[in-house]
């Protein structure tokens, strides 16, 4: 039988044969029980990089989704607050004065994603037609507290515009506008 010798391992050398059984023999106990568990501790990492990679993989998709969705519910917000800024700019133009309460919020059930839009709050009461075009007229808030996307407000102008606002400059922006006895009334 023609031999050939290969890699040397701590305990024998391993020889090429013509019959496995041969190479078998020709190594102690201890160098099969120590490849053997070479063998197993390389399938079981790569077993464990595999199993850690489509659980890496899962995470980033689950938090991708949350963060798609929380953006889609964002973008249907500002745009149901869009269709009530047009509807509010047309009452304006056909009556010269906005909208009151009770008439805003009959025209709100009308509007496609207005669900979206909870806990809405509408200042026509505060705001005369003599307000600025930034005037804040509308908004509602909106918390994403498993998103990365930031906490903020949809805000409806005085001019029809539609814009997002981070909570700190929503706020600021508000307690400018507000007068003492709007500050006072909506605290209750």
């Amino acid at each position: 039988m023609p031999l050939k010798a290969s890699r040397r391992l701590s305990a024998c050398e391993d020889y090429e044969y013509e019959s496995p059984k041969t190479v078998w023999s020709a190594c102690s106990d201890a160098a099969i029980n120590e490849r053997i568990t070479e063998t197993v501790d390389r399938r079981q990492k790569a077993i464990l990089i595999e199993v850690a990679t489509v659980i890496i993989i899962t995470l980033i998709a689950v938090i991708g989704m949350i963060n798609f969705k929380d953006y889609i519910n964002r973008s249907e917000s500002i745009s149901a607050m869009q269709q009530v800024g047009q509807i509010v700019a047309e009452y304006r133009r056909q009556h010269n004065r906005v909208p009151s309460e009770s008439m805003f919020l009959r025209e709100m059930s009308n509007i496609k994603g207005a669900v979206r839009l909870p806990g809405m709050v509408y200042r026509g009461l505060w705001i005369d037609l003599e307000a600025e075009p930034n005037d804040i007229l509308a908004y509602a808030k909106k918390n994403y507290p498993a998103s990365l996307l930031d906490d903020g407000y949809v805000v409806l102008r005085f001019d029809a515009d539609t814009v997002w606002m981070g909570r700190d400059d929503f706020e600021a922006l508000l307690n400018e506008q507000q007068s003492e006895v709007e500050k006072e009334m909506t605290r209750k």
